[in-house]
């Protein structure tokens, strides 16, 4: 009887661990699924934000093209005597980074402008902006044109001169 418990107990002890054994292995076998699933949504979204981010550059690459040339027409028209463009003069070109921001970069003499006229040239560039974005394609809502596009602004030799403030893209600071 005794030799027949121990024979039953063993024997337990062996479908117990063989069952513990299967288990684990399922559990692996669960573990390297997950881990595909992981890896593969991963794999999926990089590829979507490559994709989104080509489209974007691409977006932004028409975009600057669009605003070279009505740049080059306002200061034409500025420079034919029309003063409603006097302020693409001071402008020595603009570069598109985002949906959101830009780099313009002045001339020298910006610098010697008040700040109330600095002011409307920066606004001028912002609705030049906003305006050749809309005219490439580039989705520009009402709430874009009222909130305005951040500006940062350099000499030509990339000496920061101010930017737009963070609380309000129309309002600026200068150095």
């Amino acid at each position: 009887m005794k030799r027949s418990i121990k024979f039953t107990a063993v024997a337990l002890s062996f479908l117990f661990v063989g069952s513990t054994l299967t288990a684990c292995s399922s559990s692996s076998k669960d573990q390297d699924s997950y881990k595909q699933s992981v890896n593969a949504r991963r794999e999926s979204l990089r590829k979507s934000r490559e994709e989104k981010s080509s489209a974007e550059n691409e977006q932004i690459k028409k975009a600057n093209d669009q605003l070279a040339q009505d740049l080059k027409g306002n200061q034409d028209d500025a420079n034919n005597g029309d003063h409603n463009y006097d302020y693409s003069t001071y402008v020595e070109r603009i570069e598109i980074k985002s949906a959101t921001q830009a780099h313009v970069y002045v001339d020298e003499s910006f610098m010697n402008l008040d700040d109330e006229a600095k002011t409307k040239v920066g606004n001028s560039i912002s609705n030049l902006i906003l305006r050749s974005m809309a005219t490439s394609g580039m989705d520009i809502q009402p709430e874009d044109q009222k909130r305005g596009i951040y500006l940062a602004f350099y000499t030509g030799g990339n000496k920061a001169l101010g930017h737009s403030r963070f609380t309000n893209y129309n309002e600026y600071k200068f150095y």
